[in-house]
């Protein structure tokens, strides 16, 4: 990343239920999957980083966004409970 780090908007086509969920997301926890997406891309980018280490990194800094292991559970089980209807 270089020195004009700033933030802009990408489109990612997704189905759409995805969309619909999307759009329910409060900010914040938009702004902690932009992280993820980040993290993800970066990776790509570097493709030689071992797998592992990938996760580790990528679990220190949602940890360090505030996304927690129940968060992620939470939103899993009421994904899951959405599709189940």
């Amino acid at each position: 990343m270089g020195a004009q780090n700033r933030i802009v908007t990408v489109e990612v086509p997704v189905p759409e239920d995805v969309a619909r969920l999307w759009q329910t997301l409060p900010e914040a926890e938009k702004k902690r999957l932009g992280v993820l997406v980040q993290a993800f891309v970066t990776s790509a980018v570097t493709p030689s980083e071992a797998f592992a280490s990938y996760f580790r990194r990528l679990d220190a800094e949602l940890e360090a966004s505030g996304l927690t292991d129940d968060i992620v559970d939470e939103e899993l089980a009421a994904y899951n409970a959405e599709r189940r209807g």
